[in-house]
């Protein structure tokens, strides 16, 4: 009888193990590894955007203003609530994006 190791399986799937080999046959990518504080911050109950995605600006001195889901307002004022930061794996985000020509999406591992 033939045992299937799904575990196994599910790991010959993932990107980092074949991308290498098949580079040529399909689509340009970036991996970029989740540190461990970021994995933590996802898997808990609430998430709420950090501070590098709260405020779209359209130029230097103008910012877009964000809906505030504890008050139900739009808000200017980023103090009144903690924000979760993560500005290093921010940046290697948006350098990953930058080397793919400005447009992205995410292709994740399965976890179980």
């Amino acid at each position: 009888m033939l045992l299937r190791n799904i575990e196994l399986e599910k790991a010959a799937c993932m990107l980092v193990n074949w991308y290498d080999q098949f580079r040529k046959n399909t689509i340009k990518a970036q991996i970029v590894p989740v540190p461990d504080d970021v994995l933590e911050y996802l898997r808990q109950d609430l998430v709420i955007l950090p501070k590098e995605c709260s405020v779209l600006s359209s130029s230097d001195t103008s910012k877009t203003k964000h809906f505030n889901t504890y008050n139900d307002e739009f808000s200017d004022d980023e103090d009144e609530e903690e924000l979760p930061a993560f500005p290093e794996f921010s940046k290697k985000l948006s350098d990953s994006i930058e080397k793919l020509g400005g447009s992205a999406f995410l292709k994740s591992d399965w976890h179980s």
